[in-house]
């Protein structure tokens, strides 16, 4: 199974408004790119975005939607959006699936250290953060659930940039772990949303 974080705003992921390089190099190769699913196989020509010929029609219906659901988000997090009509190109990392699994897993039940004395090793919070499944350009404490439109857990690309610099990871989340940081660092960089798609 592929994982892809999409760098992108919200509006452009939801309408399918984007070319993966995946897409991108089976064009190249003279080949068509093809979907699977309930309703059979799908194939999307040359150069058309992943949501089809209206892709770009659709997003331009979403964006003022999903403005009203982004300004009701918590705290400060609404007055600090990002540009949701930006037209600048998507960004894409593609994460090896079992690291990024051994990533989370290990974000969720890390274990303080013990004490000097080497006794009192107890659970503390997981490093919830990196266990979001969209991040967003802007720096809050808690992560929280996104709107119906868009049924994700949020979490900060800067806070979650923090708890993978801090260390102390294992070494099967090495290769998750440096494409995560590359991914939230271009998603600071372009102050767009991260995206974990699955």
């Amino acid at each position: 199974m592929a994982i892809d974080f999409m760098i992108m705003p919200l509006s452009r992921y939801l309408s399918g408004d984007f070319v993966t390089p995946t897409m991108a190099f089976a064009w190249q190769q003279g080949l068509p790119y093809s979907l699977f699913g309930p309703d059979g196989r799908r194939d999307i020509p040359k150069d058309m975005p992943f949501g089809g010929a209206d892709a770009p029609t659709s997003r331009a219906r979403f964006v003022p939607m999903i403005l009203d659901d982004l300004k009701k988000l918590p705290g400060t997090v609404g007055a600090s959006l990002w540009d949701e009509a930006s037209i600048a190109d998507p960004t894409f990392h593609r994460v090896d699936p079992k690291s990024y699994e051994s990533l989370i897993e290990e974000a969720n039940t890390r274990v303080a250290r013990p004490s000097f004395l080497g006794f009192l090793k107890r659970k503390t919070a997981g490093v919830t953060h990196i266990a979001a499944s969209v991040f967003l350009p802007i720096t809050f404490d808690v992560p929280f659930d996104m709107p119906v439109v868009f049924e994700r857990v949020a979490g900060s690309a800067h806070v979650a940039l923090r708890e993978l610099e801090a260390g102390g990871w294992s070494d099967s989340t090495s290769s998750a772990r440096d494409t995560l940081l590359d991914a939230l660092r271009d998603a600071v960089r372009l102050r767009l949303p991260m995206i974990v798609d699955v």
